[in-house]
């Protein structure tokens, strides 16, 4: 027999701060009335992942699939509509009629619902996500997104609450696809402290808005060679001539043709060498 006191709010609220947050949603699911005395307490989380169909809190999976049979209602096998993959693997059954968007919805309602700060270490939104969660404020450190514009704003626009001049992106990771794309007007890209860019797409608007960047590391990786000589002297040259923070510094993946050092070489001799041990490892 336990002799030990009982739990206040106090001391719960003390603990939840501390605690996991699948844990935690698990217990405010369990005991809802416990929620009026933590949801002020922010919810921290290390690892959010959307993807398709799926998403990852911290170290839990959730997958969602549909029942071949009757795709329109029910879902995967042996009617189980989603199950967890993590420490602890279990399975949760959902009654007919739910799609996979709803019951997406509803689970992440579920882990999140109520609580009025959501902190994440890192966010990431890959292609097509199922469910935009856009009911979520989340004050994000780390975010990745890879996707087309649409979801790209309503993810940077309306999930992530960071205030993008006194809470800027420690890294901000994204994908270009097009030239004239609007993400570089983003204030969340422009404050970033970091900047990651796969560019599918590089035409000379892309080449001025790389140029427009102040941020203090931008790595732009390009999907295929198609940066020309010119437009790749057009940004180190702009880099150059201009007053950048120190330790500031700008990376472009691109091979280096041989008329390509040439020029640098004539141009910016002191540079040649560091530059093509640089773009070539």
């Amino acid at each position: 027999m336990s002799y030990s006191r009982p739990l206040h709010h106090d001391n719960w609220g003390t603990l939840v701060e501390y605690m996991e947050a699948n844990r935690r949603s698990t217990l405010n699911h369990q005991l809802s009335h416990l929620l009026e005395y933590t949801r002020s307490i922010p919810l921290k989380i290390q690892l959010f992942h959307l993807k398709c169909h799926e998403f990852t809190l911290n170290d839990h999976r959730y997958l969602f699939r549909m029942d071949p049979l009757h795709p329109e209602t029910t879902f995967d096998f042996k009617t189980v509509a989603m199950w967890i993959m993590g420490p602890t693997a279990c399975s949760v059954r959902y009654r007919n009629g739910y799609t996979v968007p709803e019951t997406m919805e509803h689970m992440l309602k579920q882990l999140t619902g109520g609580i009025r700060e959501i902190r994440t270490i890192k966010f990431a939104v890959f292609t097509q996500p199922t469910v935009m969660p856009k009911w979520l404020k989340m004050k994000v450190r780390v975010l990745y997104i890879n996707c087309e514009y649409k979801d790209f704003n309503e993810a940077a626009g309306h999930v992530v609450s960071n205030d993008p001049e006194k809470e800027p992106l420690e890294k901000f990771g994204f994908q270009v696809f097009e030239d004239k794309d609007p993400v570089f007007g983003f204030p969340l890209v422009r404050t970033a402290k970091s900047l990651h860019i796969t560019c599918y797409y590089v035409g000379m608007s892309t080449v001025l808005s790389l140029n427009s960047l102040r941020n203090l590391k931008i790595h732009v990786n390009l999907f295929s060679y198609q940066m020309s000589s010119f437009q790749f002297m057009m940004i180190i040259e702009n880099w150059i001539e201009n007053y950048r923070t120190p330790g500031a510094s700008f990376a472009v993946t691109k091979f280096l043709s041989p008329g390509l050092k040439s020029l640098i070489k004539n141009r910016y001799p002191a540079k040649e060498g560091k530059m093509e041990e640089w773009h070539n490892k």
